[in-house]
């Protein structure tokens, strides 16, 4: 179930994302408060944002909407390639179409006048969701099996039914209703009592909305788990 990684990953929100670095209020969130605003299902590669940036960004998307449309423009094409490239060898994504073609735009000139662009090289990815585009990855994969090992003290691989609920995390990472019926049912579906953990990482998907705000996330981890933000050494 884990992913191959592009490279460490800094949970903390890039400026201009839609978190704030408001300090913690004792769990009395309101969905503003703990949610990103929601985001369109289309990427535009830019040389301003690292990689890094972008992965998440799809993979959030991609958690959310069945299929995502990711666009580079001239400099920019390899990196537009690479990120579709990881996305689809992590089986986060599936390619649905390829796209290129040249891009012009009208422009106003000093005289009020309209003009065209130089053109410039596109290329437009659709990809649709893959295996693992419902899981949680990276950083939070790496947390929610921290929060899977404090419960399986002895090392055995998997947890009780009855554990994995009383960890609370539909509560905890404030998930409405609806998901954690489906976490619910998930739960229910599998045979016998135990819960493995990659069951474990499916089962905590359901209840980490792939929106929920980085700061709350480590917020939740130290307050209800007392799990460090910190990643720990390989």
């Amino acid at each position: 179930m884990a992913t191959e990684e592009v490279h460490e990953y800094d949970t903390t929100e890039t400026k201009g994302d839609h978190d704030d670095q408001g300090s913690e209020n004792d769990g009395k969130n309101n969905d503003d408060e703990v949610y990103q605003k929601k985001l369109i299902n289309r990427v535009v590669v830019s040389s301003s944002r690292p990689l890094n940036f972008y992965v998440d960004r799809s993979r959030r998307v991609l958690r959310l909407e069945p299929q995502l449309t990711v666009t580079g423009f001239g400099n920019t094409i390899s990196m537009a390639c690479t990120l579709v490239e990881v996305l689809k060898r992590q089986e986060i994504a599936k390619i649905k179409s390829i796209q290129t073609g040249m891009d012009v735009q009208p422009v106003l000139s000093r005289n009020n006048d309209y003009a065209w662009s130089n053109p410039i090289t596109q290329i437009t990815f659709v990809l649709e969701r893959g295996k693992y585009a419902d899981c949680v990855q990276d950083y939070h994969q790496r947390k929610v099996i921290e929060i899977f090992e404090s419960r399986d003290k002895e090392n055995r691989g998997y947890i009780t039914k009855e554990e994995a609920r009383s960890l609370k995390l539909g509560e905890n990472f404030y998930a409405d209703d609806e998901h954690k019926q489906e976490a619910e049912k998930f739960l229910n579906s599998l045979h016998g009592d135990h819960v493995d953990l990659p069951n474990f990482i499916r089962f905590a998907s359901r209840l980490i909305h792939p929106l929920l705000k980085d700061r709350v996330f480590k917020q939740v981890l130290k307050q209800q788990y007392s799990i460090s933000a910190e990643i720990k050494a390989q």
